[in-house]
């Protein structure tokens, strides 16, 4: 499965999240930030179950 859920992820924020310009600051922010944490938790998963 890999990071298949990491890229399908990001197309959907790329596709439809990221051209609403007229978003909030907050909004964008948060999302920013749900992403980056969504990415250390996954990448720390990983190198748990790595070894």
């Amino acid at each position: 499965m890999g990071l298949v859920p990491v890229f399908v992820l990001a197309g959907f924020l790329e596709g439809f999240v990221t051209r609403l310009t007229d978003m909030p600051v907050m909004f964008k922010i948060a999302i920013i930030l749900a992403s980056g944490i969504f990415i250390i938790i996954i990448s720390f998963l990983f190198h748990l179950k790595s070894g």
